[in-house]
């Protein structure tokens, strides 16, 4: 049911001639409400008005979607210009009023509804300035094309300052008593800001904005605020289509324009649901469950069955579309251009980041799309693996540091099913290594120096600008966890950056224990998250085709972005798949079944079932299928394609990246194929180790993973290509993997502690490897078999930093079988003795071997060490992520930054072969041991 759309154009100021005019669409009222500013008459043109109709102008504009009643004196001040009339009447209006940037309230039949006045034909800019110091609160700054400037200025003074006006000046610098005089507005205090409206003329807005209160100053950046668009696409369920969602700033209503087909009359329902939608993890799964997407998206808690008066859009909870505009019931297929007056894009009310569902006429959740702002994005993100286990992801645009941050959380406890009460924060430091405490994070990152002394946590919840920045829990809410299934939230803040001299990326954030405890319970680094990206390699085959597939994807929630450019098919081609194994060049014939396999179908869906290429959404076809998906190759010579696929993962233990891409001929048969590896971006360094057995059991297990400076990395690759020896008799089939602590077994290797509690194993599955021991290979990817390749992809293995699977061993095991082989890597790995202390500065010895080298600290990679009993020596072994330097690392003993570190294990042989309880030979005075193996 439609219930208000408004039309809404900007009155000129007095003397410049325009018109007004408001459409009008609520609950059985239709028509228009008009303004002449020639002749200064407003004439109201209704259908179904109850008889008497009141409209009154008011002082501010409207803020669509930040509070309970957007309408209210509070919220759009007092009224200016107020008459009654019938729905069909004329009456004369003040001219001498100032109606630009203020807000209509239109009253009828028990409801009302209100718009801003905006420019016929014209547009409206606006731009923002925040203050944090003494003074706290925001200036907007709202300007059509008229020269007159609207200032609406909403402040507060701290520090227990009396309350008095404030002087505001524009300025190129942040200089004081160097600016152009703007106007006074009053000040609040620190319980209640004042808001006040100034009206300037002023050819241009300048970069800062100064304010003199009594004899202090401060000043602000003025910063433009851009128009947003966000998208919600579908192809789930035979349904195809978009939800595209503009709102050109705070001060307009939302634009929704809806493209649905393939809705076969089975549509009814369509809302915004408060979270994302899940990345599908197995068959069968209902992603668009209540479960996966969570309530209807209703923030300012709206019971429209409850409301005596319907006060327009708001009268329905947020989410509520098909409440507001009405049902798709019965159709096909639905276009429609909507206005809608409580759908904000900006603010901690804001839809980006959740979903839209569309529900079955039976009330089935049926298709769903998350709300994914449109153009370029910064995203980071905070891994937890100890104590807490999950994720936080941060999204936000990059144009300026004042734009919204979407901070999406999905956390679960370790061992215990729930608690709740946690309290969660920005700390102001990184943690060096994942082996320090999360007391090393040190405080609350707070650096505009909010107070936190008298009625603070109360303070914080009226207004963002009174919290610390880091205070997420103050500013939001604290947060539940639970097990296995992680508690999941979105917030939507307005006072954090990951832009701007304030970003917080490389700062740490902190989940403390329940109930408001204190106690910091895990703790991770906030990282810049890198896009995962793949492109196919060399092509083999027959075929004659050239070009590449691209693909990117942002994180496991997106989708992917695909860019095909293919040439020299001739005619020939047909479908083009992924493949379940890369293609080994080297091979006879590197396309074939035998080597690469068939298509990569992790869900298991049954070809049989899925459409004609190019006829079905995306999920109905295998992973592997993207000439399903897309159509085929079938008589062209090139095909130049870019889109974007919601079922082609680039992340994850379903991750495509690492396989192959076949072409194929006509008939189905292989035409060329080439390996889908993943691309490495400029600031990544691969990092590439292998298990070699030998004996009843041959060959390799290989890994690979792209690490950063930061400490970011990618998911790990494993390649399993292991045969049964020639010569064994019995038939070794199904066998257990596992990473164990030493090199030639001891236990499961687990260095986040993950508790060996009965239960907790049935949590750790391939949906939820990072539940399991980071050793326990079995159960996040299964069994393994002799003569069976196959490549997973692991998200919880890491080949660098403090808890290194490398030096670590992989046993296989079958019945009364157990073999087991290193992890080393393609590098040296390089052992010294050194100086024996009670504490080892892990990062100091990395920074003189870095000194020493001339090569970055970040890639040194120490690794589990020797201890020598009853000796003043220790031993320490590393490697260097990318350096095959061995006859620099032979001379390290002779490097100024390294000497310290030897103590008298160097220079002293005597004294070092009397205590060392190994065979040491041939130590001469400059020398250390070194251990160097190669990957064969």
């Amino acid at each position: 049911m439609l219930l208000l759309t408004l039309t809404a154009l900007l009155l000129l100021d007095p003397g410049i001639h325009g018109d007004f005019d408001v459409q009008i669409h609520m609950i059985g009222v239709t028509g228009s409400v008009s303004i002449n500013t020639k002749t200064w008459t407003l004439r109201t043109n209704l259908t179904g008005a109850c008889g008497v109709v009141n409209i009154s102008i008011h002082e501010f504009p409207v803020k669509y979607g930040a509070s309970f009643n957007h309408c209210d004196v509070e919220a759009i001040g007092h009224l200016r210009y107020n008459v009654t009339m019938s729905g069909f009447s004329q009456v004369a209006i003040d001219s001498n009023i100032r109606y630009e940037g203020r807000s209509l309230v239109l009253k009828t039949c028990g409801q009302q509804g209100c718009a801003n006045l905006v420019e016929k034909n014209g547009s409206q800019n606006a731009w923002q300035a925040i203050f944090h110091s003494f003074i706290i609160g925001q200036v907007y700054f709202l300007k059509s094309s008229t020269p007159d400037l609207i200032t609406v200025a909403e402040l507060a003074v701290l520090e227990g300052m009396p309350t008095s006006h404030a002087s505001l000046f524009f300025s190129d610098t942040c200089q004081m008593n160097n600016g152009q005089v703007l106007g006074s507005t009053e000040v609040g205090n620190n319980q209640k800001f004042v808001k006040k409206r100034l009206d300037v003329i002023t050819a241009s807005i300048k970069p800062f904005l100064l304010l003199q209160y009594q004899e202090r100053w401060t000043c602000a950046e003025v910063r433009s605020i851009q128009p947003k668009e966000a998208t919600a696409q579908f192809s789930m369920t035979g349904i195809t289509g978009s939800f595209r969602f503009r709102q050109e700033s705070p001060f307009y209503p939302t634009q929704l324009n809806m493209s649905l087909s393939g809705l076969r009359g089975l549509a009814d329902h369509y809302g915004i649901y408060s979270l994302p939608v899940l990345a599908r993890q197995e068959s069968g799964q209902n992603l668009c469950s209540k479960a996966n997407i969570g309530q209807l998206w209703n923030p300012l808690e709206v019971n429209s069955n409850s409301m005596a008066v319907k006060n327009g859009h708001s009268s329905w909870p947020m989410g509520d579309l098909s409440g507001r505009h009405g049902a798709l019931e019965g159709d096909e297929k639905y276009e429609a251009v909507l206005i809608d007056f409580n759908l904000p894009l900006y603010g901690n009310n804001s839809v980006v980041g959740r979903s839209v569902a569309i529900s079955k006429t039976s009330g089935d959740q049926w298709a769903c799309s998350t709300i994914r702002l449109e153009g370029e994005v910064v995203r980071a993100l905070a891994s937890f693996h100890k104590g807490v286990i999950g994720k936080v992801m941060f999204q936000q645009a990059p144009s300026s540091p004042y734009n919204d941050l979407s901070i999406y959380l999905e956390l679960s406890h370790e061992l215990n099913p729930f608690s709740s009460g946690h309290n969660w924060h920005i700390h102001k430091f990184p943690l060096q290594t994942e082996s320090v405490s999360c007391t090393n994070a040190g405080g609350h990152f707070n650096p505009y120096n909010v107070s936190t002394i008298g009625n603070y946590s109360q303070e914080c919840k009226m207004s963002p600008l009174r919290c610390e920045t880091g205070d997420y829990a103050g500013r939001h809410s604290p947060i539940s966890l639970s097990t296995p299934t992680p508690a999941r939230y979105l917030f939507t803040d307005t006072s954090s950056s990951l832009t701007g001299p304030n970003s917080i990326i490389g700062l740490s954030l902190v989940v403390h224990g329940p109930e408001g405890a204190s106690i910091r319970v895990a703790c991770a680094n906030i990282l810049l998250q890198r896009n995962s990206e793949g492109r196919t390699s060399i092509w083999f085959g027959a075929g004659n085709a050239q070009g590449e597939l691209t693909a990117s994807q942002a994180s496991d929630n997106d989708p992917t972005l695909v860019d095909i450019n293919f040439q020299g098919l001739k005619g020939l081609a047909g479908g083009f798949h992924i493949h379940q194994l890369p293609v080994s060049g080297g091979a006879d014939n590197p396309c074939s079944n035998t080597l690469i396999r068939g298509h990569f179908n992790p869900f298991n869906v049954n070809v049989s079932t899925s459409p004609t290429a190019g006829n079905g959404t995306d999920d109905e076809y295998e992973v592997g299928d993207i000439s399903g998906r897309q159509g085929s190759l079938a008589n062209r010579d090139t095909m130049s394609k870019q889109f974007t696929d919601m079922n082609l993962p680039l992340s994850g233990t379903n991750s495509v990246l690492g396989r192959s891409l076949v072409i194929h001929y006509a008939n189905g048969s292989r035409m060329q194929c080439a390996s889908f590896l993943p691309h490495l971006p400029s600031d990544g360094e691969w990092v590439r180790a292998a298990a070699e057995f030998s004996g009843k059991i041959t060959g390799r297990i290989s890994l690979s993973q792209i690490v950063y400076p930061d400490g970011g990395s990618s998911d790990t690759t494993i390649l399993v290509d292991l045969q049964t020896f020639s010569t064994t008799p019995e038939k070794i089939t199904s066998l257990e993997w596992s990473i164990r602590t030493e090199d030639r077994g001891g236990e499961l290797y687990n260095p986040y502690e993950l508790p060996n509690q009965s239960g907790n194993w049935s949590w750790c599955t391939s949906q939820r490897p990072h539940h399991c021991r980071v050793g326990d290979l079995m159960r996040k990817h299964g069994l393994i078999s002799p003569g069976n390749n196959v490549l997973v992809t692991d998200p919880n293995l890491p080949l660098t930093r403090d808890f290194t699977v490398i030096r670590r061993s992989i046993m296989v095991a079958w019945d009364n079988l157990e073999l087991s082989a290193p992890i080393l890597p393609d590098v040296p790995i390089t052992s010294v003795l050194l100086q024996r202390v009670t504490t080892f500065n892990r990062s100091a010895f990395q920074e003189a071997v870095s000194l020493a080298l001339n090569v970055p600290p970040w890639k040194v990679t120490l690794l589990p060490g020797i201890q020598y009993n009853n000796t003043l020596c220790q031993q320490m072994d590393f490697f260097i992520i990318g350096y095959n330097d061995t006859a620099a690392l032979a001379l390290l003993p002779n490097q100024e930054s390294l000497k310290p570190y030897y103590g008298s294990c160097l220079g002293n042989e005597g004294s070092l072969l009397s205590r060392a309880s190994v065979n040491l030979v041939n130590i001469t005075q400059f020398l250390v041991i070194v251990y160097v193996f190669f990957m064969s």
